[in-house]
């Protein structure tokens, strides 16, 4: 893609390991969706949404399982959902 829309594809139980940008806790899952579209330091591709001890979390990060696929896992343990924007 050379241009993204507001749109995200949703993979549950999935995460990118070791690419995150930035993080927010304490935010709501639109709230993370809103932070990556409105990133203006690089272009925000896909963002990772849980909670891990009761504490919501939001991983935000310009890298797609297409990019790290090596890094790209299932984990039906694993509480976070995976979010990739889509193309306009």
């Amino acid at each position: 893609c050379t241009t993204y829309g507001d749109n995200f594809l949703k993979v549950a139980y999935h995460f990118i390991h070791g690419y995150n940008q930035d993080t927010f806790l304490g935010v709501s899952e639109e709230d993370c969706k809103f932070l990556c579209l409105n990133r203006t330091s690089y272009i925000c591709r896909t963002f990772e949404f849980g909670q891990y001890q009761g504490v919501n979390e939001c991983y935000l990060s310009s890298i797609t399982s297409l990019d790290a696929p090596s890094e790209w896992y299932y984990d039906p343990d694993h509480s976070y959902s995976y979010y990739q924007r889509d193309c306009d």
